[in-house]
């Protein structure tokens, strides 16, 4: 939980740029002929907390309200 806090309190353009990095690298390696899944799997794993904190954000508690 502590690399979640960590992660949250680093700037956007920090978190999706390391997010992104090693999905642009499995890409790049995968168009010269070798796969690499751990690659897509961290940067999926990576996209996948930023995107959870941008819906937690935009959640409020009012909006089912009518």
């Amino acid at each position: 939980m502590e690399f979640l806090a960590w992660w949250y309190e680093q700037p956007w353009y920090l978190r999706w740029g390391i997010a992104l990095v090693p999905i642009v690298v499995g890409l790049i390696r995968f168009a010269t002929g070798v796969f690499w899944p751990w690659a897509f799997a961290v940067g999926g794993v990576l996209v996948l907390i930023n995107v959870g904190k941008l819906l937690r954000k935009r959640k409020s508690s009012d909006d089912f309200n009518f």
